[in-house]
C-alpha cells in the first residue's frame, strides 16, 4: 500500500491526468481484468426470467435489477452480436444462418463485421480482440467509462475551466434519461461526438508531432465510429452540432494554427472520407436497405404539434419516475426519456443577453438549431420546406431529445459564463421571476393538453410528492442558470441526472444467462446431432438459437425478408408490413390469418402452415405454450412450456397417410414426447 502511494506521489497527475488515466485503467479492468466473463451492465439477466432453468455451469453474477423494456439491448442486439462471434466464419458481413442470409451492418449499432470498417467499429473492437463475453463488456464500456471521460474534457473548455460544471455536465450527459435508456444508439453517438471534439483539439495542443499524429489517428477512428453507428435519426440530427463545435475548437484554438497541424487534422478528415467512399462503393446493397427501410411503408414526416410539444415538456419529469415506476402511462421509459427541460429560461437568458449586448457565438449558433428543432416539434412544417431541410425523414421524437441536449450544452456554457461575468449576464430578479413563471404556466397548459400524464401523476401521494420533487429541481435549475449561481445550478442538475438514470441499468458478469440453459443445451445436442433451421412462436425465444450460432428465423427482423415474407404472404396482401423494422409472432401453424401489424406497433403477427413451413426450409420449432398435436409435427423434447418439435420427413408422412388409409392408425394416434 504505500508502494502505491508513492508512486502516485511520484506521478504527480493533473487532475485532467489524472482522470484519463483512471478512466483507462477501470476500462481495462472491467473488460478484461474482472470476472471471467467481463462486467457489463447489460440487463441479460432478464433471460433467466425468460428460461429460468441454469445448468451447473451457470456463473452469472448480477448487482441490481435486469429491465424488460430494455429488450432493443438484451433481446434484439445481442442475440445478433453473439451470432456474429459463433459464425464459422470471422464475423461476415452477410451472416448466412440469420434468416437464409442478414446484412449484419443494418444491425443497430452495427454488429461486428470483419471489413475495412472495422476501425469505426471501436466499440466492437472487443469482440474482435477477447471474444463474445468480453467483447460485451468492451462494447458496453465504450459507452459509460469513454463517454464521460471524453464529455469532461470537452466540457474544460467549453466552461473555461470550470471543474465543477465540468464534471457535473460530464455525469448530466452520461446519466441523462436518453443516454440511458437510448443505450444501443445515444450513448455511443455521444462518446464518439465528444471524442471527435477532444481529439480534434489536441492536434493543435499537444508538444510534440508525433502526439499530434497520434491524435490524428484518434481523430479519424472516433470520428469514422460516429458514422457507423447506423443510426440515421441521431447521427444526422447530431452532425451539425458536431460541426459547430469543431469550428469552436479550431477558432478557438490555444496555439496558433501551424500548417503541419492543419495537415494533421485534414488527414484525419480525408482518411474518414476515404473509409465513407469505400463503404459507399462496395456495400452498395447495404445503403439501398436502409434506404428502402420504414416503419411500417412509405416515411414522410411532416413535424410534430401543439399537443406533442405539450406531451414532451413533461417527459423530463416522466424520466425521473422511469427507473422506479413499471409502468408509464400509455408509452414505455424509452419514448419518456428526454434532459431536464431548459428551453424557457435559456432562449429567457439569451433575450436578456441581447438586451444588454452580450450574445455569445458559440451559444447563439447552437440557439438557432435547438430553435429549429424545437419548431420542428411544435407545428406541421409546409411539405416542400420539410424536404428541403431533410427533416421529413426525422422522426419529431428524436428531434426532441437532440434539442434538449444542445440546450443542455448552451445551459452550462451559459452558467460558466454568467457566474464570471454577473453584472453584465445575470437578469435581475423580477426577470427571473417572469421567466419562472412563465415556465411554470406552460407546464401547467401541457398538463391540461395532456390529462391523461395529469391523471397518471395525481394516482398516488408518492407520485405527486416526487412531482414536487422534480418541479423543485427544474425550478432552481432555472432560477440558477439567470441568476449565474452555478453551485446551485450545479447541485440542480446533478440530482436531477441521478434519479433519471443510476437505477435503469445492473452489473453482470459474462453472457452465462443465455449459454447455461437447460433449453440452450438441449438445442445444442439436437443441432449437433441432425443440422436444420430453427423457429419459435415466441419472440425471444426464437432468439436463442440465433445467439447460439445456429441456422434460424430471427424473432426480429431489422428489414424486409423478401423470402420468408412471400411464402407468408403470397398474395401480398400485407406487402406494406414487410418491409420495417419489427417483431415477429406467429399466431398458429393452421394457417388461420395473415401478417399483421395493427395489433402492436412493433410487431408483425402471422400464422404458418405444414407447406409453408416446409418450403421455409424450417426443420425444428420451439413452441412455447400448450402442446401442438399435428401429425407433421414430433416432440423430441420439453423444457418446462418449451416444446422442440421436428418437422416430419415427407417420406415418413406418405407411410403414416398409407396406414391410415388402411385403418391401422387413427387420425389423432400420435405418438407421446420422446425422451431426449
Amino acid at each position: 500500500m504505500l508502494a502505491l502511494e508513492r508512486a502516485v506521489r511520484h506521478l504527480r497527475l493533473h487532475p485532467v491526468q489524472a482522470v484519463v488515466v483512471s478512466a483507462i485503467v477501470l476500462f481495462s479492468m472491467l473488460t478484461i481484468g474482472f470476472g471471467r466473463g467481463g462486467i457489463s451492465g447489460a440487463s441479460i439477466g432478464e433471460w433467466n426470467r425468460i428460461m429460468p432453468d441454469k445448468t451447473d455451469g451457470y456463473r452469472g453474477l448480477q448487482l441490481g435489477e435486469s429491465l424488460p423494456i430494455r429488450s432493443d439491448e438484451w433481446a434484439v442486439s445481442l442475440p445478433f452480436v453473439l451470432a456474429q462471434c459463433r459464425s464459422e466464419q470471422f464475423f461476415p458481413r452477410v451472416n448466412s444462418h440469420i434468416n437464409g442470409g442478414m446484412d449484419m451492418f443494418v444491425e443497430t449499432p452495427c454488429a461486428p463485421v470483419w471489413d475495412w470498417t472495422a476501425l469505426g467499429q471501436f466499440h466492437n473492437w472487443g469482440f474482435f480482440l477477447f471474444g463474445e463475453s468480453h467483447g460485451l463488456a468492451w462494447s458496453w464500456w465504450t459507452r459509460y467509462l469513454l463517454l464521460p471521460m471524453f464529455a469532461f474534457l470537452f466540457f474544460l473548455k467549453w466552461c473555461k475551466d470550470d471543474m465543477l460544471l465540468s464534471g457535473v455536465g460530464a455525469a448530466a450527459v452520461t446519466l441523462g434519461a436518453p443516454t440511458q435508456w437510448w443505450d444501443t444508439t445515444v450513448p455511443y453517438h455521444l462518446a464518439y461526438f465528444f471524442s471527435t471534439l477532444v481529439f480534434l483539439r489536441q492536434i493543435f495542443l499537444v508538444r510534440g508531432f508525433v502526439a499530434a499524429a497520434l491524435s490524428s489517428l484518434a481523430l479519424m477512428v472516433s470520428l469514422s465510429s460516429y458514422c457507423f453507428v447506423m443510426y440515421p435519426p441521431f447521427s444526422l440530427l447530431l452532425f451539425p452540432v458536431l460541426v459547430l463545435l469543431a469550428v469552436y475548437e479550431v477558432w478557438s484554438a490555444e496555439r496558433p494554427l501551424s500548417k503541419a497541424r492543419m495537415a494533421l487534422a485534414a488527414l484525419a478528415l480525408v482518411g474518414v472520407v476515404a473509409e465513407l467512399a469505400y463503404f459507399f462503393s462496395v456495400h452498395d446493397d447495404t445503403l439501398g436497405i436502409v434506404g428502402a427501410s420504414s416503419y411500417p411503408g412509405a416515411r414522410f414526416i411532416r413535424g410534430g404539434s401543439f399537443r406533442f410539444l405539450c406531451r414532451r415538456a413533461l417527459l423530463d419529469w416522466m424520466s425521473c419516475y422511469s427507473p422506479f415506476v413499471a409502468r408509464l402511462p400509455k408509452i414505455n421509459p424509452c419514448q419518456a426519456a428526454e434532459y431536464i427541460g431548459m428551453s424557457v429560461p435559456f432562449f429567457c437568458g439569451v433575450t436578456w443577453a441581447v438586451y444588454r449586448r452580450r450574445v455569445d457565438v458559440a451559444i447563439a449558433a447552437l440557439a438557432v438549431f435547438a430553435a429549429i428543432l424545437l419548431a420542428w416539434c411544435a407545428f406541421p412544417w409546409p411539405p416542400f420546406l420539410a424536404r428541403w431541410t431533410g427533416l421529413f425523414l426525422i422522426p419529431v421524437a428524436r428531434a426532441s431529445v437532440v434539442s434538449g441536449f444542445v440546450l443542455l450544452l448552451c445551459a452550462i456554457r451559459w452558467v460558466a459564463l454568467s457566474s464570471r461575468d454577473m453584472d453584465a449576464l445575470s437578469a435581475p430578479r423580477w426577470f427571473v421571476a417572469v421567466a419562472v413563471g412563465v415556465l411554470v404556466a406552460l407546464r401547467a397548459l401541457a398538463f391540461f393538453a395532456a390529462d391523461d400524464i395529469w391523471r397518471w401523476f395525481c394516482s398516488s401521494w408518492t407520485k405527486l410528492g416526487m412531482l414536487f420533487v422534480v418541479a423543485t429541481l427544474t425550478i432552481s435549475a432555472s432560477w440558477s442558470l439567470l441568476r449565474g449561481r452555478r453551485i446551485l445550478f450545479a447541485v440542480s442538475l446533478l440530482v436531477f441526472s441521478a434519479l433519471t438514470g443510476c437505477f435503469v441499468h445492473p452489473l453482470v458478469e459474462g453472457v452465462s444467462p443465455i449459454y447455461d440453459k437447460v433449453l440452450s443445451r438441449v438445442v445444442m445436442e439436437i443441432d449437433g446431432k441432425n443440422p436444420g433451421v430453427w423457429m419459435s412462436n415466441d419472440r425471444v425465444v426464437a432468439q436463442l438459437p440465433v445467439a447460439l450460432g445456429l441456422k434460424a428465423y430471427a424473432g426480429t427482423q431489422q428489414y424486409c425478408d423478401v423470402h420468408f415474407w412471400e411464402t407468408v404472404d403470397p398474395d401480398k396482401k400485407f406487402v406494406d408490413v414487410w418491409n420495417r423494422y419489427g417483431h415477429r409472432r406467429i399466431e398458429n401453424f393452421y394457417g388461420h390469418g395473415d401478417p399483421d401489424n395493427r395489433r402492436a406497433t412493433d410487431a408483425i403477427y402471422f400464422s404458418l402452415d405444414e407447406d409453408k413451413v416446409r418450403r421455409l426450409g424450417i426443420r425444428y420449432v420451439i413452441w412455447r405454450g400448450e402442446p401442438l398435436r399435428l401429425a407433421w409435427l414430433r416432440n423430441i423434447a420439453s423444457v418446462k412450456s418449451d416444446h422442440v418439435y421436428e418437422v416430419r420427413p415427407r417420406k415418413k408422412m406418405r407411410r403414416r397417410k398409407r396406414l391410415r388409409q388402411e385403418g391401422k392408425l387413427r387420425e389423432h394416434d400420435y405418438p407421446e414426447a420422446d425422451e431426449f
